[in-house]
């Protein structure tokens, strides 16, 4: 798959893939809206660092903090086994 086709899965996912799509994947990436057109163009590929943003993004992750270590605000852990 290639990454502008990647890109474009996201976008749909995130609910982006419509008007104003552009500037809300802008501004949630920290990119400028040519950044996000040539994603959707394939004229740049995607790094990993996009690629894990997008990622967290759509896993409703906060950036990384010590407080909160970019959990969402709303989490369920569980463990099973001996102490």
């Amino acid at each position: 798959m290639e990454d502008k086709d990647i890109f474009k899965a996201w976008m749909a996912a995130m609910d982006w893939d419509g008007h104003g799509g552009i500037e809300r994947a802008a501004e949630a990436l920290g990119k400028g809206r040519r950044a996000i057109e040539r994603y959707l163009n394939g004229t740049t590929a995607l790094s990993t660092d996009t690629r894990l943003a997008m990622t967290a993004l759509s896993q409703n992750l906060r950036p990384w903090d010590p407080d909160g270590e970019g959990l969402p605000g709303v989490h369920f852990s569980l463990s099973i086994g001996r102490s």
